[in-house]
């Protein structure tokens, strides 16, 4: 048997205080090709939080759909620090995926 690909999908939980996240990614041959992030509320039981939507990264793509909220803008801050922890995890396994996909720059206000 010849095998000419590798795909791994891993999947992870974030808790912060605000917001419960559901992670998963995942590479082709070390290089990464997605991160989808599930967010729900950290009110009450974790596990039992109200969905409050998604974001989604390909390649340099970011989208997300989100229930208007006053905690936007902490689900999108740490969704990108999620997504930079992973870019540069994969690049740093597979020098080669750097160059394929960009990190997030962290933009001051």
């Amino acid at each position: 048997m010849e095998i000419t690909s590798t795909i791994v999908t891993r999947t992870a939980r974030q808790q912060t205080d605000k917001a419960s996240f559901g992670i998963e990614y995942s590479t082709v041959d070390g290089s990464l090709q997605h991160v989808q992030l599930t967010i729900y509320s950290a009110e009450g039981d974790a596990a039992a939080g109200e969905y409050c939507g998604n974001v989604h990264f390909n390649g340099n793509d970011f989208t997300c759909n989100l229930a208007f909220s006053e905690q936007i803008p902490h689900y999108i801050e740490k969704s990108m620090e999620f997504i930079r922890q992973i870019v540069e995890e994969c690049a740093a396994s597979v020098p080669a995926a750097a160059s394929e996909v960009t990190v997030p720059v962290q933009q001051s206000r």
